[in-house]
């Protein structure tokens, strides 16, 4: 019997993939054998949102699992199936209103994102509501969920969210019982990240999606998997559910026409991102990608290398990327272009986002001086950073 060091996340891993076949069930049976730490797996499952793949699979291969672990489990993926239908109700009621309201809104993520891709609303753990919108409907789109008793995490005047529209590109709310929260987007992706420049091919090519008879906007396929490489390249890769929803997509979306994908990728100048999910959807989920697709992203430069350091982050160490400033340098490895570089070595000191703005008021004519401000408050988080870089060195 083959052993391995770290049996629960492997674990984890064969019960992420995109399909149970044999083989998997039969290297599940065999880490099982070997022992397994439970509390440690749910531990694991909780963070990279793995609990419904984890328990749903484990049910259907009638493995040997301990009834407290699979009422744990069951519990959980209930009340998770729950929070996304209630959550799904919430949100194309909103659409409905915005709708109503001559608002365009495209939903993006959570519990829509898990109904398109696997045609089942449970299979995602999803902590907020993703809506794109145009920016110039930003602030009735705030009037209008303040009215309904959802409130910005950051709150500012009217002025001050024009400012944060011309630096930023999305704003958060939470309802008064913090149960929902709503990230509302005018960018799809930071501006270094995106592969559509101002989102106009997006909106041009999005998608009526049907559920339970109501109608919502939602990205095209071609989209939604672009989307879902970078996406996963702006959060660092920090979390299993992040490579598994790239390979939840390329299953979804079969037969995909990867010379095209390829394509628009390399004119935005974002070919190593989209490689690098490729690799690590591979590599750790078994996604079925063609061979020559395959070879070319693993032939191209410092994909093989920054797919490597991130498989051994999640297979040997808990530890995700150094904050802030971590994901900061490992996005100016994964960026290609030097206007790209550029632009993220001028967003993180230069770019006031809603803390930064909140601290002073300041007519249009002055905006740029927040970005004085975001550079104090940057260089103040990069020195603590220094310090606590130091301190480990010297506790080692």
């Amino acid at each position: 019997m083959e052993k391995t060091k770290h049996p629960e996340r492997e674990l984890l891993l064969c019960c992420a993939r995109a399909r149970m076949d044999e083989a998997t069930e039969i290297r599940i049976r065999s880490l099982i054998a070997q022992g397994i730490d439970w509390d440690c797996v749910l531990r694991l499952a909780a963070p990279h949102r793995m609990m419904p793949f984890l328990y749903l699979n484990l049910r259907a291969a009638s493995l040997d699992v301990p009834h407290d672990v699979m009422n744990r489990l069951q519990s959980l993926h209930e009340a998770n199936a729950q929070y996304n239908l209630s959550q799904v109700a919430i949100l194309v009621r909103l659409l409905d209103i915005l709708k109503l309201k001559g608002i365009p809104a495209i939903s993006l993520k959570g519990p829509m994102f898990a109904e398109t891709i696997h045609s089942d609303l449970r299979l995602r753990q999803s902590t907020d509501l993703d809506i794109l919108i145009h920016c110039c409907d930003l602030h009735e789109l705030s009037k209008l969920l303040v009215a309904n008793n959802i409130y910005p995490h950051v709150q500012l005047t009217d002025t001050q969210e024009t400012a944060l529209v011309k630096f930023r590109g999305e704003r958060d709310f939470s309802s008064t019982s913090s149960v929902l929260h709503f990230d509302i987007h005018w960018k799809l992706l930071p501006s270094y990240f995106s592969f559509d420049h101002g989102s106009q091919g997006v909106w041009k090519h999005s998608r009526t999606q049907n559920w339970e008879g109501w109608k919502l906007e939602t990205l095209s396929r071609d989209d939604l998997l672009l989307y879902t490489c970078m996406k996963a390249g702006v959060d660092c890769w920090q979390s299993l559910y992040l490579v598994r929803d790239i390979a939840a997509v390329i299953r979804a979306n079969q037969p995909v026409n990867w010379g095209m994908i390829i394509a628009r990728a390399a004119k935005a100048g974002k070919r190593r991102i989209l490689f690098i999910g490729l690799v690590l959807a591979r590599d750790l989920l078994e996604a079925d990608l063609p061979e020559e697709v395959m070879q070319q992203a693993r032939a191209y430069p410092g994909v093989q290398s920054l797919a490597g350091k991130v498989q051994k982050r999640f297979l040997w160490r808990n530890e995700g990327a150094a904050g802030l400033v971590g994901m900061g340098f490992l996005h100016f490895r994964v960026l290609e272009r030097f206007r790209d570089r550029l632009g993220l070595c001028l967003q993180l000191p230069f770019s006031p986002g809603p803390y930064d703005i909140r601290l002073l008021f300041l007519p249009e004519p002055l905006f740029p001086l927040y970005r004085v401000v975001r550079l104090v408050r940057a260089s103040l988080k990069f020195l603590q950073y220094l310090w606590q870089s130091s301190r480990q060195k010297k506790a080692r």
